[in-house]
Protein backbone atom coordinates (compact mmCIF):
# COMPACT_ATOMS: atom_id res chain seq x y z
CA UNK A 1 0.00 0.00 0.00
CA UNK A 2 1.40 3.59 -1.15
CA UNK A 3 1.61 5.46 2.28
CA UNK A 4 0.79 8.80 2.08
CA UNK A 5 3.31 11.49 3.89
CA UNK A 6 2.01 12.98 6.74
CA UNK A 7 3.31 16.34 6.20
CA UNK A 8 2.14 16.64 2.20
CA UNK A 9 -2.06 17.46 2.71
CA UNK A 10 -4.34 17.76 -0.32
CA UNK A 11 -7.09 20.30 0.06
CA UNK A 12 -9.81 20.11 -2.15
CA UNK A 13 -12.12 23.49 -3.35
CA UNK A 14 -15.84 22.71 -3.38
CA UNK A 15 -18.47 25.05 -3.67
CA UNK A 16 -19.51 24.50 -0.06
CA UNK A 17 -16.54 24.03 1.47
CA UNK A 18 -12.61 23.88 1.24
CA UNK A 19 -12.18 19.92 2.81
CA UNK A 20 -9.05 17.65 3.72
CA UNK A 21 -7.81 14.85 5.51
CA UNK A 22 -5.10 14.67 8.24
CA UNK A 23 -3.69 12.09 9.94
CA UNK A 24 -2.56 12.90 13.60
CA UNK A 25 0.79 11.99 15.45
CA UNK A 26 -2.25 9.88 17.24
CA UNK A 27 -2.80 7.87 13.95
CA UNK A 28 -6.43 8.93 14.20
CA UNK A 29 -7.89 10.37 10.52
CA UNK A 30 -9.41 13.78 10.94
CA UNK A 31 -11.23 15.43 8.07
CA UNK A 32 -11.09 19.06 8.20
CA UNK A 33 -13.19 22.09 6.46
CA UNK A 34 -12.32 25.75 6.03
CA UNK A 35 -14.94 27.89 8.16
CA UNK A 36 -16.91 30.62 5.82
CA UNK A 37 -17.43 32.12 9.38
CA UNK A 38 -20.81 32.78 9.02
CA UNK A 39 -21.98 30.85 11.96
CA UNK A 40 -18.11 30.38 13.69
CA UNK A 41 -16.96 34.05 13.46
CA UNK A 42 -13.71 32.51 12.57
CA UNK A 43 -13.27 32.51 8.77
CA UNK A 44 -10.99 30.61 6.73
CA UNK A 45 -10.05 28.91 9.98
CA UNK A 46 -10.09 24.87 9.77
CA UNK A 47 -12.46 22.95 11.87
CA UNK A 48 -12.48 19.08 12.19
CA UNK A 49 -15.79 17.83 10.76
CA UNK A 50 -17.26 13.45 10.62
CA UNK A 51 -16.84 13.06 7.40
CA UNK A 52 -20.01 12.48 6.42
CA UNK A 53 -23.27 14.87 6.65
CA UNK A 54 -26.98 14.54 7.62
CA UNK A 55 -30.17 16.41 8.30
CA UNK A 56 -29.93 19.41 10.79
CA UNK A 57 -31.61 17.82 14.25
CA UNK A 58 -33.09 15.37 12.27
CA UNK A 59 -35.18 17.42 10.55
CA UNK A 60 -35.99 16.13 6.70
CA UNK A 61 -38.43 18.23 6.06
CA UNK A 62 -36.62 20.55 4.09
CA UNK A 63 -34.53 17.99 2.40
CA UNK A 64 -31.17 19.41 3.18
CA UNK A 65 -28.07 18.17 4.45
CA UNK A 66 -25.19 19.70 6.30
CA UNK A 67 -21.89 18.91 7.25
CA UNK A 68 -21.87 17.24 10.71
CA UNK A 69 -19.69 18.60 13.38
CA UNK A 70 -18.16 16.49 16.50
CA UNK A 71 -20.51 16.14 19.71
CA UNK A 72 -16.89 15.53 21.47
CA UNK A 73 -16.20 18.71 23.84
CA UNK A 74 -12.48 17.79 25.62
CA UNK A 75 -10.46 20.18 24.45
CA UNK A 76 -8.14 20.72 27.72
CA UNK A 77 -8.26 23.56 30.29
CA UNK A 78 -4.51 24.86 29.25
CA UNK A 79 -5.02 25.83 25.33
CA UNK A 80 -9.08 26.86 26.47
CA UNK A 81 -7.19 29.30 28.26
CA UNK A 82 -4.55 30.26 25.80
CA UNK A 83 -7.50 30.71 23.69
CA UNK A 84 -9.07 32.71 25.68
CA UNK A 85 -6.62 35.11 26.33
CA UNK A 86 -6.44 36.05 22.60
CA UNK A 87 -10.17 35.53 20.82
CA UNK A 88 -11.74 37.27 24.24
CA UNK A 89 -9.13 39.57 26.14
CA UNK A 90 -7.03 41.39 23.41
CA UNK A 91 -10.35 40.93 21.15
CA UNK A 92 -12.27 43.10 23.61
CA UNK A 93 -9.50 45.42 23.65
CA UNK A 94 -9.07 45.56 19.99
CA UNK A 95 -12.81 46.43 19.43
CA UNK A 96 -12.52 48.92 22.14
CA UNK A 97 -10.02 50.40 20.33
CA UNK A 98 -10.72 50.28 16.97
CA UNK A 99 -14.32 49.97 16.79
CA UNK A 100 -15.03 47.71 14.07
CA UNK A 101 -18.34 48.08 12.08
CA UNK A 102 -19.67 45.05 12.66
CA UNK A 103 -20.26 45.29 16.67
CA UNK A 104 -21.83 48.46 15.98
CA UNK A 105 -24.51 46.43 14.27
CA UNK A 106 -24.23 44.53 17.20
CA UNK A 107 -25.28 47.38 19.38
CA UNK A 108 -27.91 48.26 17.13
CA UNK A 109 -29.53 44.84 17.32
CA UNK A 110 -28.74 44.24 21.08
CA UNK A 111 -29.21 47.75 22.50
CA UNK A 112 -30.79 49.69 20.03
CA UNK A 113 -29.58 53.17 17.76
CA UNK A 114 -28.14 54.99 20.66
CA UNK A 115 -25.77 52.27 22.08
CA UNK A 116 -24.73 51.89 18.33
CA UNK A 117 -24.22 55.67 18.29
CA UNK A 118 -22.08 55.54 21.59
CA UNK A 119 -19.97 52.67 20.08
CA UNK A 120 -19.30 54.85 16.96
CA UNK A 121 -18.70 57.79 18.40
CA UNK A 122 -14.99 56.82 19.75
CA UNK A 123 -16.40 58.06 23.20
CA UNK A 124 -15.85 55.94 26.60
CA UNK A 125 -18.39 53.19 26.85
CA UNK A 126 -20.60 52.64 29.77
CA UNK A 127 -21.03 49.05 31.68
CA UNK A 128 -24.19 47.96 29.76
CA UNK A 129 -21.92 48.43 25.42
CA UNK A 130 -18.48 46.64 27.62
CA UNK A 131 -20.78 43.50 29.10
CA UNK A 132 -22.52 43.02 25.65
CA UNK A 133 -18.89 43.42 24.22
CA UNK A 134 -17.62 40.73 26.06
CA UNK A 135 -20.73 38.38 26.25
CA UNK A 136 -20.00 38.30 22.03
CA UNK A 137 -16.45 37.60 21.99
CA UNK A 138 -16.52 34.95 25.11
CA UNK A 139 -19.04 33.09 22.88
CA UNK A 140 -17.15 32.88 19.64
CA UNK A 141 -14.39 32.00 21.87
CA UNK A 142 -16.53 29.32 23.12
CA UNK A 143 -17.92 28.22 19.65
CA UNK A 144 -14.19 28.23 18.68
CA UNK A 145 -12.96 25.60 21.11
CA UNK A 146 -16.16 23.63 20.95
CA UNK A 147 -15.74 22.79 17.31
CA UNK A 148 -12.27 21.70 17.74
CA UNK A 149 -13.17 19.06 19.75
CA UNK A 150 -10.05 17.79 21.30
CA UNK A 151 -6.43 18.82 21.80
CA UNK A 152 -5.19 16.85 18.90
CA UNK A 153 -7.69 18.21 16.28
CA UNK A 154 -7.07 21.90 17.76
CA UNK A 155 -2.70 21.28 17.42
CA UNK A 156 -3.50 20.25 13.48
CA UNK A 157 -5.76 23.37 13.04
CA UNK A 158 -2.93 25.18 14.48
CA UNK A 159 -0.50 23.63 12.15
CA UNK A 160 -2.53 24.38 9.15
CA UNK A 161 -2.98 27.96 10.08
CA UNK A 162 -5.36 30.64 8.38
CA UNK A 163 -7.83 31.89 9.98
CA UNK A 164 -7.62 33.07 13.80
CA UNK A 165 -4.48 31.30 13.69
CA UNK A 166 -2.94 34.38 11.27
CA UNK A 167 -5.14 36.53 13.15
CA UNK A 168 -3.57 35.81 16.68
CA UNK A 169 0.34 34.66 15.56
CA UNK A 170 1.29 34.75 19.29
CA UNK A 171 -1.69 32.60 20.16
CA UNK A 172 -0.59 30.03 17.70
CA UNK A 173 3.11 29.96 19.04
CA UNK A 174 1.53 29.62 22.24
CA UNK A 175 -0.36 26.25 21.40
CA UNK A 176 2.61 24.96 19.38
CA UNK A 177 4.42 25.02 22.77
CA UNK A 178 1.67 24.21 25.13
CA UNK A 179 2.01 20.86 27.49
CA UNK A 180 -1.33 19.93 25.88
CA UNK A 181 -1.17 20.62 22.56
CA UNK A 182 2.65 20.26 21.51
CA UNK A 183 2.88 16.38 20.92
CA UNK A 184 0.23 16.53 18.49
CA UNK A 185 1.56 19.37 16.40
CA UNK A 186 2.04 18.32 12.53
CA UNK A 187 5.17 19.71 10.46
CA UNK A 188 3.01 20.60 7.65
CA UNK A 189 5.57 20.64 4.57
CA UNK A 190 2.94 21.40 1.50
CA UNK A 191 -0.30 21.88 1.48
CA UNK A 192 -2.14 21.84 -2.36
CA UNK A 193 -5.32 23.26 -2.88
CA UNK A 194 -7.12 21.70 -5.85
CA UNK A 195 -10.62 22.89 -7.27
CA UNK A 196 -13.00 19.92 -7.30
CA UNK A 197 -16.14 21.50 -8.48
CA UNK A 198 -19.90 19.49 -8.78
CA UNK A 199 -21.69 20.19 -11.76
CA UNK A 200 -23.73 22.89 -12.52
CA UNK A 201 -27.61 22.58 -11.98
CA UNK A 202 -30.69 24.59 -13.12
CA UNK A 203 -32.73 26.07 -10.45
CA UNK A 204 -34.99 23.39 -10.67
CA UNK A 205 -32.92 20.51 -10.81
CA UNK A 206 -31.34 21.94 -7.53
CA UNK A 207 -34.67 22.30 -5.75
CA UNK A 208 -35.42 18.48 -6.92
CA UNK A 209 -36.35 15.98 -4.65
CA UNK A 210 -34.07 12.84 -5.07
CA UNK A 211 -33.51 9.42 -3.27
CA UNK A 212 -30.30 10.15 -1.10
CA UNK A 213 -27.90 7.04 0.86
CA UNK A 214 -25.12 8.48 2.20
CA UNK A 215 -23.19 7.16 5.33
CA UNK A 216 -25.05 7.57 8.04
CA UNK A 217 -28.62 9.98 6.05
CA UNK A 218 -30.69 8.55 3.67
CA UNK A 219 -33.72 10.04 2.81
CA UNK A 220 -35.39 12.49 0.11
CA UNK A 221 -33.06 15.36 -0.62
CA UNK A 222 -32.58 18.29 -2.68
CA UNK A 223 -31.06 17.18 -5.91
CA UNK A 224 -27.68 20.47 -4.90
CA UNK A 225 -27.66 19.00 -1.46
CA UNK A 226 -27.71 15.17 -2.20
CA UNK A 227 -25.08 15.71 -5.01
CA UNK A 228 -23.14 17.46 -3.11
CA UNK A 229 -22.64 15.45 0.08
CA UNK A 230 -22.14 12.69 -2.13
CA UNK A 231 -19.12 14.52 -3.82
CA UNK A 232 -17.67 15.61 -0.28
CA UNK A 233 -18.28 12.16 1.51
CA UNK A 234 -16.41 10.58 -1.30
CA UNK A 235 -13.59 12.79 -1.69
CA UNK A 236 -12.77 12.06 2.33
CA UNK A 237 -13.11 8.55 1.64
CA UNK A 238 -10.65 8.03 -1.32
CA UNK A 239 -7.92 10.54 0.66
CA UNK A 240 -8.35 7.94 3.74
CA UNK A 241 -6.72 5.09 1.24
CA UNK A 242 -3.63 7.21 1.41
CA UNK A 243 -3.23 6.61 5.06
CA UNK A 244 -2.04 3.30 7.12
CA UNK A 245 -4.88 4.03 9.63
CA UNK A 246 -6.72 2.10 12.86
CA UNK A 247 -8.76 5.00 13.29
CA UNK A 248 -10.75 6.88 10.36
CA UNK A 249 -13.77 9.27 11.74
CA UNK A 250 -15.39 8.96 8.93
CA UNK A 251 -15.74 4.86 9.19
CA UNK A 252 -15.62 4.76 12.93
CA UNK A 253 -18.46 7.70 13.30
CA UNK A 254 -17.09 8.50 16.65
CA UNK A 255 -15.20 11.88 17.25
CA UNK A 256 -11.88 10.78 19.73
CA UNK A 257 -11.38 12.66 23.12
CA UNK A 258 -8.45 14.09 24.76
CA UNK A 259 -7.72 11.40 26.96
CA UNK A 260 -8.17 8.80 23.78
CA UNK A 261 -5.87 10.40 21.46
CA UNK A 262 -3.40 11.02 24.26
CA UNK A 263 -3.02 7.00 24.89
CA UNK A 264 -2.85 6.42 21.33
CA UNK A 265 -0.16 8.59 20.80
CA UNK A 266 1.77 6.60 23.08
CA UNK A 267 0.55 3.58 21.91
CA UNK A 268 2.16 4.63 18.14
CA UNK A 269 5.46 6.35 19.73
CA UNK A 270 5.69 2.82 21.60
CA UNK A 271 5.05 0.41 18.25
CA UNK A 272 7.65 3.63 15.97
CA UNK A 273 10.45 2.42 18.98
CA UNK A 274 9.63 -0.88 18.96
CA UNK A 275 9.91 -0.78 14.99
CA UNK A 276 12.66 0.99 15.03
CA UNK A 277 14.85 -1.26 17.52
CA UNK A 278 13.63 -4.40 15.51
CA UNK A 279 15.08 -2.49 12.04
CA UNK A 280 18.42 -1.93 13.69
CA UNK A 281 18.68 -5.07 15.00
CA UNK A 282 17.48 -6.54 11.48
CA UNK A 283 20.06 -4.35 9.91
CA UNK A 284 22.94 -5.80 12.08
CA UNK A 285 22.48 -9.49 11.69
CA UNK A 286 22.24 -9.09 7.81
CA UNK A 287 25.71 -6.92 8.45
CA UNK A 288 27.33 -9.60 10.39
CA UNK A 289 26.28 -12.04 8.02
CA UNK A 290 27.93 -10.37 5.29
CA UNK A 291 30.85 -10.09 7.14
CA UNK A 292 30.76 -13.84 7.51
CA UNK A 293 29.81 -14.54 3.93
CA UNK A 294 32.90 -12.31 2.76
CA UNK A 295 35.45 -13.53 4.90
CA UNK A 296 38.49 -16.06 3.30
CA UNK A 297 38.01 -20.13 3.57
CA UNK A 298 40.73 -21.25 6.18
CA UNK A 299 41.36 -23.95 3.84
CA UNK A 300 42.43 -21.61 1.00
CA UNK A 301 44.79 -19.47 2.82
CA UNK A 302 48.23 -20.59 1.77
CA UNK A 303 50.71 -21.92 4.44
Amino acid sequence: MYTFKDGDIHAYQTQARTITLVKGNSSVLYPFYTSSGLNSNSKETWFPWMGYVDYPDGDSSKGEVYMVKPVTRSVSEEPAAILKKYLVDKAVATCISERPATITQLMKEKLGPEAALLFDSGMELDDEIIKTIKEHYHAIANSFISRMGNDEALAISCSLGGGEWDKYPEMRQEIMNANATAKFIKPIEKLTYTESPIRVMTEPEKQELIDFKGIVCTGMVKRSHAEMATHMEKIIREESQRYVSTYFIQEKKKFPTSEQVNELVHLTHARELRDKYVGSVSHLVQTERHKEANQPDGDMNPH
